[in-house]
């Protein structure tokens, strides 16, 4: 098991916006870099690209380690969880599900963040998962059910990836800056990439990930999050397939554009 029994994780932003009551309650909380702020003066395609490959792979992991945000202090922690609404959390867990949050250790190991999130699984028809306050990481039932345990861990570092872009991400969501915030979308994405490198597993697992969230909510009926903050899904699979390349040959040849 994970270190945690509230299960242990951090952060504010994501793939979600949760149909529930606990999820209303923390709608704006919810959403995703390391490295500098980025400059829109391209598409946001390629400056993003940009900030991956301009350096090896190995450079970029370095760079990553070094940006790591400092985890929040163990007090503040205890008055996030203890301020959390309980309505709309699931309370009792399948032995299955159990055992796909215990896949996550490695990933949070590779961030740092083994013992420092806390994970809450939601009561909603949403495929969807988020990060509140950097260290609350919040699945809903039907994504924690629907992806296999590889899928998840690549959707888990897709939000860590927020809490490198943490300032960057919250300040443009409040001045409407959509453009920018689609940047920090796909950057998040890169990091899902990265991360599943770093763990020896394959970074197109994400894409398999993506699909199925998104074929998931749209067998309910449903969008899969603001299509304004969000790239097409054509577009994230279209970029994590060039990081795929960039990771797999070290870095070697230049993704095109």
């Amino acid at each position: 098991m994970l270190p945690i029994k509230h299960k242990q994780i951090q952060s504010n932003h994501s793939i979600l916006q949760f149909a529930s009551p606990f999820g209303a309650a923390l709608l704006y909380l919810i959403y995703i870099t390391a490295v500098p702020t980025i400059c829109s003066a391209r598409d946001h395609y390629s400056v993003v690209l940009d900030r991956f490959v301009d350096v090896s792979p190995e450079e970029f992991m370095r760079r990553l380690d070094r940006e790591r945000p400092p985890a929040p202090d163990p007090h503040s922690r205890v008055m996030i969880i203890a301020a959390l609404p309980r309505e709309g959390e699931v309370k009792r867990l399948t032995a299955a599900q159990e055992r796909k949050l215990d896949s996550l250790l490695p990933v949070l190991r590779v961030h740092g963040r083994d013992g420092i999130y806390t994970v809450k699984i939601l009561d909603s028809c949403q495929a969807r998962l988020g990060l509140h306050a950097r260290f609350v990481l919040l699945i809903s039932e039907t994504a924690l059910t629907a992806l296999t345990p590889v899928q998840l861990e690549a959707a888990v570092a897709h939000e860590i990836g927020h809490e490198y872009v943490w300032e960057d991400f919250e300040r443009s969501r409040t001045h409407g800056d959509s453009e920018h915030v689609r940047e920090l979308e796909l950057f998040c994405d890169g990091i899902a990439a990265v991360t599943l490198a770093r763990i020896g597993e394959d970074p197109g697992v994400w894409i398999a990930a993506l699909e199925r969230l998104y074929a998931q909510d749209r067998s309910r009926g449903l969008v899969h999050g603001n299509e304004n903050e969000y790239p097409s899904l054509q577009e994230r699979c279209r970029f994590i397939k060039q990081l795929r390349t960039w990771l797999l040959d070290g870095g070697k040849e230049r993704p095109s554009r």
